[in-house]
């Protein structure tokens, strides 16, 4: 469904009700990211199961999420404002992809919004990438 406005959530959500969607997939968008409470407002009430990129929607109530940690994301583009500003060029630094990847659901045994450490696990594809499973129970409805 698209959405270009804040006001096209209500009537997109509408639509996939009508359309009989099983699920929402919720893509990485500044509209979406500044809307995370309201759609997973929305998704809940539509008993509409939420997918979405990154934690903090499941921390608005969203179902959950996979995507990124921006917080290794955010220290290692610091790395890179660092190094330029000690006199790298751009071009020369390398090219970057996340190397860990944050999955994570609502609980139901009402734990606090923190990695669960017995739920840890490595997937190496030759990268050495990382996944790691965490849930919260924020906002359960």
């Amino acid at each position: 469904m698209e959405v270009r406005s804040t006001d096209d959530l209500e009537n997109a959500f509408k639509a996939a009700m009508k359309a009989r969607s099983g699920a929402l997939a919720v893509v990485a968008s500044p509209l979406l990211d500044a809307n995370q409470e309201r759609i997973a407002d929305l998704a809940t009430r539509n008993r509409l199961p939420a997918i979405c990129d990154n934690g903090e929607y499941v921390k608005a109530g969203a179902l959950m999420a996979y995507g990124p940690n921006l917080v290794d994301l955010y220290r290692r583009a610091a790395t890179y404002v660092d190094k330029i500003l000690k006199g790298t060029k751009p071009a020369d630094l390398p090219e970057e992809r996340p190397n860990q990847v944050r999955a994570g659901d609502q609980s139901k045994d009402g734990e606090a919004d923190r990695p669960n450490d017995s739920a840890v696990g490595i997937v190496t594809g030759g990268q050495g990438d990382q996944v790691t499973y965490w849930h919260s129970c924020s906002r359960r409805r």
